[in-house]
């Protein structure tokens, strides 16, 4: 430490050299020998068990390997088709081609930032290996069997034509439409019943102050001049009054409560007559859904295979169609899926970086504050206080850049082709911290590296938002256009295959004379 000696120069030193330039003594210079060596054998042994570091992007190499022959695709198994239809029949198409292969996202290769850990340079990131492009053919399917026609058992015809009558009975009941209006009322009625209890509340404590009145009155209760109005002149005129008055005001406050009482019960009456109806909506919606769900399982059964009894060789052959556009479909939104996330990933690095450009022109500013205050040794509390302040918007500035450039790798190890990210570019700025002492000197080279670590940042900005435009614009042009186009021609051609096959299940319910 005292001859600012470390790592490496330690051994290229000689036994002599450590005695007399580092004045250590023999049992020093063994033991520091045998440390050495320890320390060098374990850096081997863990070199050699490591990963080779792979071609940088945009490198010769990287371009050799984009450039591989390619790789076959696993063929695509399509999902059985729940009963879906049409009423024209189309010849098969031509297979549509299948666009070249993309890297699938989510996997972090070794090397790469794992979410939520802390940033490596992006120049010690190993590149991802490239998915090689690959022409992938359109599903192997079995030929058609000729002069196939459709062959629906009787039993099976009864049970689609009680199905479909069931369906129809319920489905013309516009259950999902009632119960929402029901759950709506449920609602108010219910928020009625609570204004109607809290007027309740009310009426019985009139009621009650009404009662205490009548009863005062008949027990002939003292008040204000009682005894100059009762006399023997008037008798007990002015007591007959008052009692009068509080039996009347009772009777009046007895006969609301009678009505608050009377509404509150109807309104309790409509409450539970609306759950009633909702619990019996609900139930029959459920049947409804069960019996979907029997015709679903029914015509899955009759027309899952070119050989099910009930396929024609129309039906067949939209299938066919809907299956050689299938394979270029998935491979058109796997595509769609990279490219979406690695446009995420630049967006989080783009607003990390925004934020750190900010912090750094906030530690630029206070940096020129610095040089403007007098110097001396703390600048004073002001000083100090600045000192501070331009320190924390250093370090924040630095974690927030490093974040940047963990969402940035990501983004170039799912998508390695965008254009204007590349090690060059968007590496790691090292630290962007100030000089740690105070003086004029210290101040102008604090300055001079928060203006060097801000122009780093400005550029990485630009090159961020150039590859943010970059994606958008492939998305747009590219990617989205394909892929509506072939996922319209699917929903099309299964919406006309399920229209044809229900053809074909009234004609059978008509050949077994079921209508």
């Amino acid at each position: 430490k005292d001859n600012a000696i470390g790592g490496k120069d330690l051994l290229a030193l000689t036994e002599d050299e450590m005695k007399n330039d580092l004045s250590l003594s023999n049992l020093q210079v063994k033991k520091l020998k045998r440390e050495l060596e320890a320390a060098q054998s374990n850096t081997q042994g863990v070199a050699a068990g490591s990963a080779p570091a792979g071609p940088s992007w945009g490198s010769t190499e990287h371009a050799a390997v984009a450039s591989a022959p390619a790789v076959p695709l696993v063929p695509y198994a399509a999902p059985p088709v729940a009963y879906p239809m049409s009423a024209t029949a189309a010849p098969a198409p031509a297979p549509v081609p299948v666009p070249t292969a993309y890297p699938i996202p989510g996997a972090v290769p070794v090397g790469y930032p794992i979410p939520g850990a802390a940033s490596a340079p992006y120049s010690q990131l190993a590149p991802a290996a490239v998915m090689a492009p690959a022409a992938a053919s359109p599903i192997a399917v079995a030929p058609l069997v000729a002069g196939k026609k459709s062959e629906i058992p009787l039993e099976d015809a009864k049970n689609y034509w009680k199905l479909k009558q069931d369906i129809s009975r319920l489905e013309a009941a516009n259950l999902a439409s009632k119960i929402k209006d029901t759950d709506a009322k449920i609602k108010n009625t219910g928020e009625a019943i609570k204004k109607e209890k809290e007027t309740l509340a009310k009426v019985k404590k009139a009621f009650e102050k009404a009662e205490e009145e009548k009863t005062k009155r008949e027990e002939g209760g003292w008040y204000i001049g009682k005894n100059l109005r009762n006399n023997a002149l008037v008798g007990n005129s002015t007591d007959e009054k008052l009692k009068d008055e509080a039996e009347k005001k009772f009777d009046e406050a007895e006969e609301k409560v009678k009505n608050q009482e009377a509404k509150l019960n109807g309104l309790n009456v409509e409450y539970k007559k609306l759950n009633s109806e909702h619990d019996e909506m609900v139930e029959e919606f459920n049947t409804l859904k069960r019996y979907k769900n029997d015709l679903d399982i029914l015509m899955n059964r009759l027309f899952l295979g070119e050989r099910a009894a009930g396929n024609d060789d129309k039906s067949n052959t939209i299938q066919r169609e809907i299956d050689a556009t299938r394979p270029a479909f998935e491979e058109n939104k796997r595509k769609k899926q990279t490219y979406t996330e690695a446009e995420t990933e630049l967006s989080h690095g783009a607003k990390a970086i925004d934020a750190a450009e900010r912090m750094l022109q906030e530690a630029s500013r206070r940096a020129d504050r610095d040089m403007r205050m007098a110097p001396g040794p703390t600048n004073g509390p002001r000083g100090r206080r600045n000192d501070m302040d331009k320190r924390q918007d250093v370090d924040q500035a630095e974690h927030l850049y490093n974040a940047a450039l963990m969402h940035i790798s990501r983004a170039k190890q799912t998508v390695p082709e965008i254009p204007p990210i590349t090690a060059a570019t968007i590496q790691q700025a090292g630290k962007f911290g100030d000089v740690r002492f105070d003086n004029m000197v210290g101040d102008a080279m604090a300055r001079k590296k928060i203006q060097e670590s801000l122009a780093s940042v400005t550029q990485a900005m630009v090159s961020v938002n150039q590859a943010l435009a970059w994606l958008k614009q492939k998305i747009h042009t590219d990617i989205d256009p394909e892929y509506y186009r072939l996922t319209g021609m699917i929903e099309s051609k299964e919406k006309e295959l399920n229209v044809y096959r229900h053809v074909l299940m009234d004609q059978a319910v008509t050949a077994h004379k079921l209508k």
